[in-house]
């Protein structure tokens, strides 16, 4: 029987991503802008920007490579310059956070809106896992001056560490006395002083 030598050519390619919606959260834009807040779904390696007045997806946005999104904090406050309005955004997803300059910008006509995503920084890849991101201010600086500079990162083996935005460069990391995994983490605070940590154990503890 003869054999046939002709070989194949492969040519794979990723395909739409089918598995589950890993995080949600609300934008609140400036209400002059829009007084309904538009919605952030994290889902796979991408950001989905829903209009929630119509729920249509508005843009999509590659944030990672081979690595789920599993939160996305906003720094909350909006500048102007113009017709743009920036804030920062922060995605996380397994080791990795990366910084971003979210960018809305209004049309001509002042109804239409365009919404888009700058990277600012990608942070080096973390030890463990992450479960939550806090943005905090700079207790030095004057009220005037406060801004979102250092960015709070809880992990999964229970420790904080403490990221300077602008120097780029970790500045504290804080180990728990109690050494255990998690499943869960929660920050809260606007300044080191004032962060409070909520950790949830694989012991159906709460510390």
């Amino acid at each position: 029987m003869a054999k046939d030598n002709t070989r194949r050519t492969w040519n794979p390619h990723a395909g739409p991503y089918l598995g589950e919606v890993s995080s949600l959260a609300f934008l609140s834009l400036p209400q002059h802008v829009c007084p309904i807040p538009y919605l952030l779904a994290g889902f796979g390696s991408e950001i989905l920007l829903y209009e929630l007045t119509s729920g249509e997806l508005i843009r999509s946005f590659q944030v990672f490579e081979g690595v789920r999104v599993h939160g996305t904090v906003c720094s909350g406050s909006f500048v102007r310059s113009g017709d743009k309005y920036k804030c920062k955004l922060v995605v996380f997803g397994e080791k990795k956070v990366k910084i971003f300059a979210l960018v809305v910008e209004l049309g001509s006509s002042g109804g239409e809106v365009s919404v888009g995503l700058e990277v600012l920084e990608s942070l080096p890849r973390l030890s463990n896992w992450v479960f939550d991101v806090c943005f905090l201010k700079d207790s030095c600086e004057s009220l005037e001056e406060k801004e979102d500079k250092l960015l709070a990162i809880g992990c999964s083996d229970n420790s904080v560490c403490v990221w300077d935005v602008k120097e780029s460069r970790m500045v504290l990391e804080v180990q728990s006395p109690e050494r255990c995994l998690l499943y869960t983490m929660r920050l809260w605070g606007s300044s080191i002083s004032t962060l409070r940590i909520a950790s949830g154990t694989i012991f159906n503890e709460v510390c």
